[in-house]
């Protein structure tokens, strides 16, 4: 029956605080008219069904509810990938029952969505399967592909075996870098037609791992609810247990191979490196709980950030089942209210937890002008997109700028203002930033030279300003590499001895350097700087260019920072600051920032008579 015929399907309200509804899908073959209704159950009577997961949208983003569902002689639209996973889910002889949050829930009704947002986590978990729906198979065009199925599909069907191969290797105190299943993986990821004279395994499970699923935020709950032990993956006409795609990826990095993160782990996809991390880490701590709760509820939240959801507010909602201590620190859910409220809320939670500056750190943003079109606060994190700053571990930065003092702060009345003691350093009055893109988190090498050609001339004009003016308002920096080397690095250098930290390391940064600051064009500079196999430029925090103070400082700080911004020291904070004047003692956040010789306290007071109140707005 044409969709112009079929009357809008109306949702009837559910009866009880525990009820949703479930799809039963009626029996076809693949081509056949698709057919459903809708039934209310009750999750506390345990019935059978089975869960979707998938993504609205296909490989190409079409996300629009354009096909018309026939439910019961009504219509539902859905989207073309949710059309796909029920054609390919449907028996031929048989009703298949499921949850589909694109049908089971009224998602015009802003009250029963946010109640069944709610309910989502024991949704999945009572549930008897999760059904992951990766998208339709895409055949492999490369010549050396010898087997006529999508390289997709064909690496789906040989995964338990691979998988299990694994396990029992580690098991059995084998070493995983001998086996079968690894050098095909290795020969194959380095372009070797010497296995098989194909690469359709590698590509499999690049492609696989490329999939939009992996980047939508809601997927990490709903495998969460079983730690992904009653998962299935399918892509195509083939289908895997989803724990055994954990276990290539779990184990195989942990073989000590030097070639690992060029065939395996650096292939990975972000999105799907970063799901996948955050689920080990769930795992983790719901095993080993914590004596610091919200410190969990913090990583969980940071590892989503730049996960996709279409509703932003949906990186917090999304994430309120993957652990139990989500709730303790996270409002309920309510989409009546906007995107600012809710981060306003989790970043307030979290920092009177914390009763530290750990929340600022993570406030940095590099468009801090749609920052305020959101209006949200400038040290209110934005949950939707990444920190801009590379951090590796949010705890354990390693520096004392306010000398282990307690935060003192307070928050205004409607939670918009914090107010919270310090101390100016300095001004910045130069700055090196070129195009952004340079210093995105997930900028590429060739991204990257530019940016830190900038940074390094930046530091050569500030040699060259403080020989022509050596007064005792310039610090006593020593004129060598060493200067450059730790600022660039800031991250690391706290963790490395004094200088020279091992004559490697020096050679490695002369070699470095000498690449960056030649005449050579940025591809024969990226060649250059990827024959050092010992990655020096890995350790650059290349999301921080230099700048330099009025002074006579060298700071590290957000691509973003301005002349006239001010590097300030907050109490209870680990890094110092740079904050933007605004109006009459307000400042916006910026950063945090490096801010050589004051890390270690130098810059902080002894007399707390000396502090004054920062707003930041």
């Amino acid at each position: 029956m044409a969709s112009d015929t079929l009357p809008g399907y109306e949702y009837e309200p559910l009866g009880y605080p525990d009820s949703t509804r479930v799809v039963n899908i009626q029996p076809g073959e693949t081509s056949s008219p698709l057919r459903v209704n809708l039934r209310e159950i009750r999750l506390q009577d345990k019935g059978f069904y089975e869960a979707l997961s998938y993504s609205w949208a296909t490989e190409d983003g079409d996300d629009s509810r354009s096909i018309p569902l026939d439910c019961g002689g009504f219509y539902i639209y859905i989207t073309k990938n949710c059309e796909a996973a029920i054609r390919r889910f449907r028996h031929v002889h048989a009703i298949r029952v499921m949850w589909i949050d694109a049908i089971c829930i009224n998602q015009a009704d802003f009250l029963e969505r946010g109640k069944q947002v709610e309910l989502m986590g024991q949704i999945y978990i009572e549930a008897a399967h999760i059904q992951i729906w990766l998208g339709e198979a895409q055949l492999d065009e490369e010549p050396g592909n010898m087997i006529r199925k999508p390289c997709s599909e064909n690496f789906l069907e040989n995964l338990p075996k691979i998988a299990a191969e694994i396990k029992e290797m580690y098991r059995t105190g084998g070493k995983i870098s001998e086996s079968f299943t690894y050098w095909t993986f290795r020969e194959q990821s380095l372009g070797s037609d010497k296995i098989h004279g194909r690469r359709s395994l590698y590509q499999g499970w690049i492609d696989l791992l490329s999939r939009r699923w992996w980047q939508r935020i809601w997927v990490v709950q709903e495998v969460a609810a079983h730690q992904g032990a009653r998962a299935m993956v399918s892509c195509g006409s083939a289908t895997a247990p989803y724990s055994s795609l954990l276990t290539l990826y779990h184990y195989f990095p942990y073989e000590h191979d030097r070639d690992r993160c060029i065939f395996l782990q650096g292939d990975v996809p972000r999105s799907a490196s970063r799901h996948i991390s955050l689920l080990k880490y769930a795992n983790t701590i719901i095993q080993r709980p914590s004596d610091k709760p919200w410190l969990n509820v913090f990583y969980v939240l940071s590892m989503g950030r730049g996960l996709q959801a279409t509703d932003p507010r949906d990186n917090i909602f999304g994430m309120l089942e993957v652990c139990p201590q989500m709730k303790t620190f996270l409002p309920p859910v309510d989409y009546t209210r906007s995107k600012a409220e809710v981060f306003t809320d989790v970043s307030v939670s979290l920092l009177k937890a914390s009763k530290g500056l750990l929340i600022l750190h993570s406030a940095a943003t590099n468009n801090l002008e749609a920052k305020i079109c959101d209006g949200l606060p400038s040290w209110v994190i934005d949950w939707s997109a990444q920190c801009p700053v590379r951090f590796e571990d949010f705890e354990k930065i390693g520096y004392d700028a306010a000398r282990g003092s307690t935060s003192d702060f307070h928050l205004s009345s409607d939670a918009k203002e914090l107010y919270i003691r310090g101390r100016k350093i300095d001004e910045v009055v130069e700055t090196s930033a070129i195009d952004t893109k340079a210093y995105g988190i997930a900028a590429t090498l060739p991204e990257m030279i530019p940016g830190w050609q900038s940074s390094c001339r930046s530091w050569l004009r500030w040699q060259s300003l403080r020989t022509k003016k050596m007064t005792t308002e310039l610090r006593s920096q020593d004129e060598d590499p060493e200067t450059l080397l730790t600022a660039l690095c800031w991250y690391f250098e706290n963790k490395w001895g004094s200088w020279p930290r091992d004559p490697h390391l020096g050679r490695k940064f002369d070699y470095w350097y000498h690449w960056i600051m030649s005449e050579n064009d940025t591809e024969e500079i990226e060649r250059r700087l990827l024959l050092d196999k010992s990655g020096f430029w890995k350790l650059i925090n290349h999301t921080t260019p230099l700048c330099f103070t009025k002074s006579g400082y060298l700071v590290a700080a957000s691509c973003i920072t301005q002349p006239g911004d001010q590097v300030v020291v907050l109490t209870g904070g680990e890094l110092p600051f740079v904050l933007r004047p605004v109006g009459d003692n307000q400042f916006q956040l910026i950063s945090p920032c490096y801010l050589d010789e004051i890390m270690s306290g130098e810059g902080f007071p002894d007399d707390p008579s000396k502090l004054e109140y920062f707003t930041l707005i």
